[in-house]
């Protein structure tokens, strides 16, 4: 279920940039792994931060893809791929010892932080993302993984009511 405060407000709101939404939002840094890190280091890094994304870089702190729990659940299952922007194992046995690296997707989409919101949201819309990278143009590092849950909450002012589910373990 959700709300919608205000949609004229949100329509205002969609065109600052998004280092302004990462301000005033308060979007934390994104969480930057090596790619020879293990999938168990990747699992509670993500779970002890509560975040559902991390950046991967290689040797040199060049980012090389994003990693999601939603690729750790995929290890467990005989997932099809197929699309362009799906993601893809690289190799066929894998445990939580393996690293990072053979269960990264392709290297996500990034954009400079001084674009508007709208463009993000556009090219998210567009290529079916589920997030971008915001990247800051002079130092050349990451700012923060925008998601689509982020904007609908914080720019659009649309937010999510979660109702807790009773324990059945």
């Amino acid at each position: 279920m959700a709300f919608i405060y205000d949609f004229k407000k949100a329509r205002e709101r969609i065109r600052m940039s998004i280092r302004e939404f990462i301000r005033r939002h308060r979007v934390s840094s994104p969480l930057i792994l090596n790619k020879n890190d293990s999938i168990e280091h990747l699992v509670n890094s993500l779970l002890n931060s509560e975040i559902d994304y991390a950046l991967v870089s290689d040797d040199y702190g060049k980012i090389i893809g994003v990693v999601s729990l939603y690729d750790v659940l995929k290890l467990f299952i005989n997932y099809p791929i197929s699309g362009f922007f799906r993601r893809r194992s690289r190799s066929k046995q894998k445990n939580e010892k393996s690293p990072i690296s053979t269960i990264i997707g392709p290297n996500a989409i990034k954009i400079e932080a001084d674009w508007s919101l709208k463009q993000a949201l556009e090219l998210m819309v567009y290529y079916k993302l589920p997030y971008i990278i915001a990247m800051d143009k002079e130092l050349n590092r990451p700012l923060a993984i925008i998601t689509k849950r982020e904007i609908l909450s914080g720019a659009l002012g649309i937010r999510f009511l979660i109702k807790p589910v009773p324990s059945t373990w």
